[in-house]
């Protein structure tokens, strides 16, 4: 099993036994040029081939970063600097469907929404695509936590924006369109 860690000042990589034995660490974060862990709650998913993640901050303008490396921890290559207009902050993991790997920045977006977005990208870093950004009432905004998906749709909460301003849970179905909004 491999997880991230925060045992560094920038946050490693680490795997394990499912027994506890053979703890080691594969991937020491840098900060500005790689990425920084620093909430704890992001989790790594798989191809089969590569590890792929997502860190709170560090990267080229301390937004955070999306990544790759083998499981040995060799390999490792950032896919993309985030930044104010791909969303910023990602909190959860990303999720892969088979085509793309997706995910959620709690912050960023357009200059008028600016409260997160929903993005794709492949695993070789090509085509990234924002494919809804949050802009607080009554559509929600800055989303915490991961992505869940059937195939079709990806569902979510966010902390802020609904018709309470408490949140919402939605469904977005990215293939091919539209959010469907449950305040809460």
């Amino acid at each position: 099993a491999a997880a991230l860690g925060i045992p560094g000042s920038f946050g490693v990589i680490y795997k394990i036994k499912p027994d506890g034995t053979q703890f080691s660490i594969i991937y020491n974060f840098q900060g500005m040029p790689d990425g920084a862990i620093s909430n704890g709650y992001q989790s790594l998913v798989s191809d089969g081939s590569y590890l792929y993640g997502m860190t709170w901050s560090g990267g080229l303008l301390n937004h955070g970063t999306i990544f790759k490396l083998m499981f040995d921890g060799s390999n490792y290559s950032k896919l993309l600097d985030l930044n104010d207009q791909t969303g910023y902050y990602p909190y959860g993991s990303l999720i892969f469907d088979g085509s793309f790997l997706l995910g959620m920045t709690a912050q960023g977006g357009d200059i008028y929404s600016l409260g997160g977005t929903i993005f794709k990208i492949k695993p070789d870093g090509t085509d990234f695509s924002k494919l809804h950004e949050f802009a607080g009432s009554p559509g929600g905004s800055f989303p915490l936590g991961s992505l869940f998906s059937d195939g079709e749709c990806c569902y979510g909460v966010t902390s802020d924006g609904g018709l309470n301003n408490s949140g919402i849970i939605f469904k977005y179905r990215y293939k091919p369109t539209g959010i469907t909004e449950n305040s809460t």
